[in-house]
């Protein structure tokens, strides 16, 4: 039986996914699927958009990838899904060290590197150039930006988006739903729900949701 990968998602994050996959060489087939109907005709390489997600959900073979920067959304086609349907993507230029793991539905893009005993949770998106060291956990459904460095012991909490180039020292305890900004440097806690500025400033988040600082901004 052929393998299929499914994409959801067929933008930036989208073409992302198919290379990574391209990269693993455990494909026959990629396909894409999207709402957006002015992307009915398009495709990426040897990968054709197949319709729009609800279309994807009837496909019984084949596993999906949610290439969505959105956690809210990721969320909820995950549990549409389901967790055995998700594939984990990770690029064949990164490291993972045998002794670290990364849940279902998570994306890890080229040239990272994972180091031991480092836990990613499920629906993570790494991308490209990022280190996460040592004894670290990333909760489910977090967004890391390329080239983020994370030190050892840091614990990351669900839903955080890290914007490019962040760097967060050892130990730091992030909680769920943060926004660090581009090229922001976390050398301190930082409580849920709380945006931090690339001058290093920390303001709480009122009233917006999260991810909307984070990819309607300039913050990411």
């Amino acid at each position: 039986m052929k393998k299929v990968l499914r994409i959801l998602g067929f933008e930036s994050l989208g073409r992302e996914a198919y290379s990574i996959a391209e990269s693993m060489q455990h494909y026959d087939r990629i396909v894409f699927y999207d709402d957006n109907e002015l992307l009915v005709d398009q495709s990426f390489r040897k990968g054709s958009m197949a319709g729009s997600f609800f279309d994807s959900y009837s496909k019984k073979d084949g596993l999906f990838c949610i290439a969505i920067g959105s956690p809210n959304i990721r969320n909820k086609i995950m549990h549409i899904a389901g967790h055995n349907r998700l594939a984990t993507l990770i690029h064949s230029s990164s490291v993972v060290d045998p002794s670290s793991s990364v849940g279902v539905g998570s994306i890890i893009g080229p040239l990272c590197h994972i180091g031991p005993k480092v836990k990613i949770g499920c629906g993570v998106l790494v991308w490209s150039g990022t280190i996460i060291s040592h004894d670290s956990y990333i909760g489910d459904l977090c967004y890391i930006s390329p080239g983020v460095s994370i030190g050892g012991y840091t614990n990351i909490g669900a839903q955080t988006l890290i914007g490019l180039d962040a760097s967060i020292i050892s130990h730091c305890v992030i909680g769920e739903k943060c926004v660090v900004g581009m090229r922001g440097n976390v050398r301190r806690d930082v409580p849920s729900m709380t945006l931090v500025r690339p001058t290093g400033v920390h303001e709480k988040i009122r009233g917006e949701v999260h991810e909307k600082i984070f990819f309607k901004t300039n913050i990411g």
